[in-house]
């Protein structure tokens, strides 16, 4: 009998066994240190109520927040980055309020604060005065940058979403297949102004249970790990945020759900599916990059 061989084995599995056992443990960290942030982080889910009285109203900020969007998508920034930024947007706008055309100057000193603290090659200032079409002036820009850093408090590590969703996806194993649908449901998360009313954590559940059910996978893996991660996948706040994202999605992202459908006049059942991607496919195509303004 080969004593070594069978040492080695059990050196291998004790070993991979410590390091997945290490890897939940630092995700239950990274997750519970989040939550422990995330209210010190959430804007006002009732600000155009409360604050805003000179013409912002929902409209205006789905807009701004589109518009957001966009700017983070020509310079290549991170969905991260891009939900950072909106979440500026709307904590100064939960303090002061602002008119429809000064709008668009908050919206970019949150892009461009956000692009300072999250990206290697922010936005300069001379791009932030092409990209709002030189509207406003450097002082502008420099006197809003200092007004929503006060605002802000300088807590600019805010808590969103795809925080957790990336680490539930991570751990799952699910990143390749899931990430993108969740990526979608995250952006209709993020403009509609209903959802301020969510913490992220539980948005984040809402979004990753529905990006699920997009694929028609079974929940049960996901439900379990977040059982371990001690965080409640069947609240009444879960089920109120994937109630009214399904409301808000568009028909097309459920194209890819298998379901069952009536048996036809044959008698057989149809079943539509949609294959999931080969994570050894290289003919998948990378998605399209535009150049960053110079």
């Amino acid at each position: 009998m080969d004593l070594s061989c069978r040492e080695d084995l059990v050196v291998d599995k004790a070993a991979s066994v410590l390091a997945v056992a290490d890897d939940s443990s630092t995700s239950a960290d990274e997750l519970q240190c989040l939550r422990a942030r995330e209210r010190t982080t959430a804007p006002s889910a009732m600000y155009l109520l409360l604050v805003q009285a000179q013409g912002v109203v929902e409209a205006s900020r789905d807009h701004i927040c589109c518009w957001i969007a966009e700017v983070a998508l020509e310079f290549h920034f991170s969905r991260i980055t891009t939900a950072v930024a909106i979440n500026y947007l709307d904590r100064y706008l939960s303090q002061h309020a602002s008119t429809p055309h000064r709008l668009q100057l908050v919206g970019l000193v949150a892009i461009l604060i956000a692009s300072k603290f999250h990206e290697k090659d922010g936005i300069s200032m001379d791009e932030a005065k092409e990209i709002a079409a030189n509207v406003f002036t450097v002082e502008d820009i420099t006197r809003m940058e200092a007004n929503m850093l006060s605002a802000l408090q300088w807590k600019l590590h805010a808590v969103v979403p795809a925080m957790y969703i990336d680490t539930f996806l991570q751990d799952l194993q699910q990143t390749r297949l899931v990430s993108p649908i969740c990526a979608d449901i995250t952006a209709v998360h993020h403009t509609a102004y209903s959802q301020l009313g969510f913490l992220p954590s539980i948005a984040a559940i809402a979004i990753t249970h529905l990006a699920y059910d997009v694929h028609g996978l079974s929940k049960a893996p996901l439900d379990a790990y977040l059982k371990r991660m001690d965080m409640d996948a069947e609240s009444d706040d879960v089920a109120e945020c994937q109630r009214q994202l399904r409301m808000l999605l568009p028909a097309h992202l459920w194209k890819t759900k298998k379901r069952d459908r009536s048996p036809s006049p044959s008698g057989v059942d149809e079943v539509l599916h949609s294959p999931e991607p080969d994570d050894d496919d290289e003919s998948v195509v990378p998605e399209a990059k535009r150049a960053k303004t110079s």
